[in-house]
């Protein structure tokens, strides 16, 4: 059945290429997935460690475009610099960026604007830092992740923690040439991997 004027567009786990490898040869227009924004380099295959990354300057500056765009009046309350470091710190998720963005706002209320240092920035960041209590297990393949960039998935039997770690935005997929992975920031730094 084909109707030329419906398009369809399915919404679907980026886990969905490790349960059923091959499965956008099924569909004529294919599966296109749309990775997050690159906010940091992709990294080397020699760089193992969390911390070192390079911010992808172009990333950036498209996230304080989509923010220009949605709500042109932002600089009345925060900096360039704040702004720039909230779109590094979310790893190019437009819905984290746009939640911290939101947080910062209600505790706002109280401070005169626009804000002059980070602290509001600080507490929002730690806020929601802790909606994410993190098992030791999680803690490990968070790092695993972080380290290799890959999905770090090692038997199909522990693909419901893959989607659980997807669905909550703490793996984030990159695609530059390649796919590859990395931890959300916020949360990368304070795992304090080895």
């Amino acid at each position: 059945l084909r109707f030329n004027s419906l398009h369809i567009i399915f919404s679907i786990p980026p886990t969905l290429a490790l349960v059923a490898p091959g499965i956008s040869a099924l569909y004529s227009g294919g599966i296109c997935g749309l990775p997050q924004i690159k906010v940091e380099e992709a990294p080397s295959s020699t760089d193992s460690k969390p911390s070192a990354r390079t911010q992808h300057d172009e990333g950036v500056r498209r996230m304080v475009t989509v923010l220009d765009n949605r709500f042109p009046r932002w600089r009345q309350v925060f900096s360039e610099h704040q702004i720039r470091a909230l779109a590094r710190d979310f790893g190019g998720n437009l819905r984290v960026f746009f939640q911290l963005i939101q947080r910062v706002l209600i505790k706002a209320t109280t401070v005169p604007l626009p804000l002059a240092n980070d602290s509001l920035l600080h507490h929002a960041r730690n806020d929601f830092r802790a909606d994410f209590q993190l098992s030791e297990e999680d803690r490990v393949w968070l790092c695993k992740v972080a380290q290799t960039h890959t999905s770090a998935l090692d038997r199909n039997d522990n693909l419901s923690t893959l989607a659980r770690l997807f669905e909550n935005l703490l793996i984030l997929d990159y695609r530059n040439g390649t796919n590859w992975y990395d931890v959300l920031p916020v949360i990368r730094d304070s795992l304090n991997c080895p």
